[in-house]
């Protein structure tokens, strides 16, 4: 490059530093321009994922407001439900009692008649002496023997009677099936045959050995009044 000598060299030295100045000046801007598109970028991508939370927010808060109530009642009809299978649990439970209930009270009226009443002796010998009077024998004496209290499977008294009987064996056998038939239940235990040859009538003389079976006919009694 050809340098005019005869320019001012202060001119040369000013116009030098202002193409150095004049290309710092093109770097900056060119540095502020990758600076202001980087900036730019940011704020894009920045305002991209505001855009992108606000949006997904909203349908959140939209969904919530649409499914709650859904949800909600789906929840409650399931409760109902619920209950509804446990009222019917409970309805079946209260008709299977309630049929127990009839078939235990329908036991006890058949089964009540079979015993006789704790402390009812009197009435006991009185049925005795009756079937004795029907079927024409004579009932020498009544004694009563041993107590057993049983406890298994139901609380109930066991009473050993002695019978001796005078009488022609078809009376006494007679006696013998009133007695096996009669309610309360006399059970036959033992049957003991004298026999007196010096007897010209041809009459028996018999001792028997009878269990009684007693309860509290009063609380039975109870149960069955009341409504089942």
């Amino acid at each position: 490059m050809a340098i005019d000598l005869n320019q001012d060299v202060g001119k040369i030295i000013k116009d030098l530093f202002a193409k150095k100045n004049k290309g710092s000046s093109s770097g900056n801007i060119a540095d502020e321009e990758k600076k202001g598109f980087d900036e730019n970028y940011k704020n894009a991508i920045l305002k991209s994922v505001i855009t992108v939370c606000i949006t997904a927010a909203a349908v959140w808060g939209v969904h919530k407001m649409t499914a709650n109530p859904v949800q909600k009642a789906k929840s409650e009809f399931q409760t109902t439900e619920i209950l509804k299978e446990e009222l019917d649990k409970l309805d079946k439970n209260i008709s299977s009692s309630r049929k127990i209930l009839q078939n235990n009270k329908n036991k006890v009226e058949k089964i009540l008649p079979e015993f006789s009443k704790i402390g009812g002796s009197k009435n006991l010998y009185k049925l005795i002496s009756d079937i004795g009077d029907k079927s024409s024998i004579t009932i020498k004496n009544i004694t009563q023997g041993i107590t057993n209290e049983i406890k298994e499977p139901i609380k109930y008294t066991e009473t050993t009677l002695f019978l001796e009987i005078e009488a022609y064996y078809s009376n006494y056998m007679d006696f013998r099936r009133q007695l096996s038939q009669s309610k309360p239940i006399l059970q036959f235990n033992e049957e003991k045959l004298l026999l007196d040859k010096n007897r010209s009538d041809r009459k028996l003389v018999v001792v028997i050995t009878i269990k009684d079976f007693s309860v509290e006919k009063d609380a039975y009694e109870k149960l069955l009044k009341e409504q089942v």
